[in-house]
C-alpha cells in the first residue's frame, strides 16, 4: 500500500500506519491556520493577532492566548516552532534598516525611537516610553496636582 506524506510518497514498510499519514497532514493544515514562518525575517507570524512572536513567548502566548485552540494542537504548533531559525526581535529589527511591508501583517502606525543609534519602532506611546526608559535611562516625571 502507498500513501502521502508531506509530498513524498513512502512505502507502507516506511510508515507504521496510515493514521501516521492522517497525522502529518491534519498537522500541517491546522497549524496553517493560526501561525506562518517567515523564513527571511526568521519570525513565527500569529495569524489571528496579527504579529511576529519572540521565540522565548511562543509558549506562553498560545498557553494564554489560544485557550480555545485544542492542548495537542497547540503544543505541535510549540514543537514545530522549536524546530524553526527563530530570531529575537532584536535582531529582526538591526536587519530591517527600514520598514518593509510582511504580506501577513497589517501596518499600523506607530513610534519610531529618534536616538540616532536605535530607531526602535513600537506600537503604542506608552512602549515607546517603556523603552526609552529601559534602554535610553529616561526618567519618569511624576506630576502632582497644584492647590489654587
Amino acid at each position: 500500500m502507498v500513501g502521502i506524506c508531506k509530498a513524498l510518497i513512502c512505502t507502507r514498510s516506511t510508515l507504521k500506519s496510515e493514521k501516521y499519514i492522517k497525522i502529518l497532514n491534519f498537522t500541517s493544515l491546522t497549524m496553517d491556520q493560526y501561525v506562518k514562518f517567515n523564513s527571511n525575517l526568521h519570525t513565527l507570524i500569529c495569524l489571528q493577532h496579527k504579529f511576529g512572536l519572540s521565540p522565548n513567548w511562543i509558549e506562553r502566548h498560545f498557553r494564554e492566548s489560544h485557550k480555545n485552540i485544542p492542548l495537542k494542537t497547540r503544543q505541535e504548533i510549540i514543537t514545530y516552532s522549536k524546530s524553526l531559525d527563530l530570531w529575537h526581535p532584536e535582531r529582526v529589527n538591526t536587519l530591517l534598516r527600514s520598514p518593509v511591508p510582511i504580506p501577513e501583517l497589517p501596518i499600523i502606525q506607530g513610534w519610531k525611537c529618534q536616538d540616532a543609534r536605535c530607531g526602535e519602532l513600537r506600537s503604542t506611546k506608552l512602549s515607546m516610553k517603556k523603552h526609552c526608559r529601559n534602554n535610553h535611562g529616561w526618567k519618569t516625571v511624576v506630576q502632582r496636582a497644584r492647590t489654587l
